[in-house]
């Protein structure tokens, strides 16, 4: 079995029983947070198709012929490094692509990775193509969320739900990959990795990007305390770039709801609980407002936000 098999079985048996049973959709649309393996699932399902089996590295790279795989493209300033939109120059290419015959396998497919980051003229294109599937021509989407993605699009589309897994499951499947893995470290990737086992095996390979992330969240505690220059300068290195940002945003979200989930567990002081729903609140709106507003000034906002729970 390939590994995204094993991740989301639930999801992969339903998908390879539709495709025995010939009762392929035109269009899917895979949802779900990053590091889930939706993408990966997306290209075994196309290695079903008998003729693309085998042909994993010409399908992952878009160099197969049947198979049009579109990304957003990533650039790179000063360091750093964001993905961009999609545009709609992009989808027009990748529908005129997809509009010719099969030549060698048996279906024609069309994956376009991350469609909550299509500009809205991209989007309307991609919708007109939807409209008018035939039974040889197959679409997969992927996203984050639905929040992202026109409703005309989702209405036309099967609806596939990638779960996160729980904790446990991300610790065994942590153990598996290395037996001998420090319990402390295991402790920190199984958080870090909230639930993503793509995530997870990022993490446990590479240590300086578990190690970052790892500082970053210090660093916001740091600041929880009291701390306003800590969180003034986190604020000033980090807003720079937004995806990363919001990354460790959603670090921060989820270790006060961790930090509040045992508090009420454990049954301490009603006052700290408050206090710490109050400030994941304010964090949460701080969040929203750098996802809905691209024109937004990060740095400013998070500079603000820890004004406000001083």
């Amino acid at each position: 079995m390939i590994e995204s098999e094993n991740i989301n079985k639930v999801v992969w048996s339903r998908l390879a029983r539709i495709y025995k049973q010939n009762r392929v959709s035109g269009a899917y649309l895979f949802i779900g947070p990053r590091g889930l393996g939706k993408l990966d699932l997306a290209f075994n399902f196309m290695e079903l198709d008998e003729k693309l089996k085998g042909q994993r590295k010409l399908i992952e790279t878009g160099a197969h012929p049947d198979v049009i795989l579109v990304r957003p493209q990533i650039e790179e300033k000063k360091g750093k490094t964001r993905e961009k939109q999609i545009s709609i120059d992009q989808v027009k290419q990748a529908l005129k692509m997809f509009s010719y015959y099969p030549q060698e396998a048996i279906r024609k497919f069309l994956v376009i990775d991350s469609i909550d980051k299509l500009t809205l003229n991209a989007a309307n294109s991609l919708l007109k193509t939807i409209e008018e599937l035939s039974g040889d021509y197959i679409v997969i989407l992927t996203a984050s969320g639905e929040g992202g993605v026109l409703d005309t699009i989702k209405s036309r589309c099967q609806r596939v739900y990638f779960n996160l897994k729980s904790e446990n499951e991300i610790h065994q499947f942590l153990k598996k990959q290395d037996g001998s893995l420090d319990e402390k470290i295991l402790k920190s990737i199984v958080f870090l990795a909230r639930g993503r086992v793509k995530e997870a095996k990022k993490f446990l390979v590479d240590s300086d990007y578990r190690e970052r992330r790892l500082g970053k969240l210090e660093e916001f505690k740091k600041a929880l305390r009291g701390d306003l220059r800590t969180g003034f300068q986190v604020a000033h290195d980090e807003a720079k770039d937004r995806q990363i940002f919001s990354e460790y945003l959603v670090d921060w979200i989820y270790y006060l709801n961790s930090f509040l989930k045992q508090n009420i567990f454990e049954a301490r002081d009603v006052r700290v609980q408050k206090k710490v729903f109050q400030i994941s609140r304010k964090l949460n709106e701080a969040r929203e407002i750098l996802r809905s507003n691209q024109n937004v000034n990060a740095r400013l906002l998070l500079e603000n936000f820890f004004v406000q729970i001083k």
